[in-house]
């Protein structure tokens, strides 16, 4: 189950599904170190995510990062947002968390998955990001 964690909040840094969040500069701000007047703010999570000085390697799919320590950092310091952070994130973020966690512990015990051969995945940005086109992936019964 720790590396089912891992993998999930991988998965869930490389395919962040809110493509950008909105907020409001209500006052005068500096944002990394820019005077911003009020104004509207999109906040990239599919762009922060993979900023080399956060993550080595952003853009491959490296669950062993996530170790405690790093996950408290990344939360801590606003570059892991999968859920939003600060007062505006997710209520849900535990239980959708938990549930995925469930979920494909259950689905992985009775079936092997893969990839049908050959096609290329493709994130499409909206306001939610979401493959191009739909993922077809091979279902096969695990005989123990």
């Amino acid at each position: 189950m720790p590396f089912l964690d891992q993998c999930l909040k991988e998965i869930l840094r490389l395919y962040t599904p809110s493509y950008f969040m909105v907020r409001i500069a209500t006052d005068d701000t500096t944002l990394c170190g820019v005077n911003l007047p009020p104004s509207l703010l999109l906040l990239p999570p599919y762009v922060i995510h993979r900023l080399e000085r956060y993550y080595k390697d952003p853009e491959e799919f490296v669950p062993e990062r996530w170790t405690p320590e790093f996950y408290l950092k990344a939360c801590h310091e606003n570059f892991y947002l999968p859920f939003g952070a600060g007062k505006r994130i997710c209520v849900g973020r535990r239980f959708a968390l938990l549930e995925s966690k469930i979920a494909l512990a259950h689905l992985f015990q009775r079936f092997d998955l893969s990839l049908v051969p050959g096609q290329k995945i493709v994130p499409k940005a909206n306001i939610q990001l979401r493959p191009a086109v739909p993922v077809k992936v091979q279902i096969k019964l695990r005989t123990h």
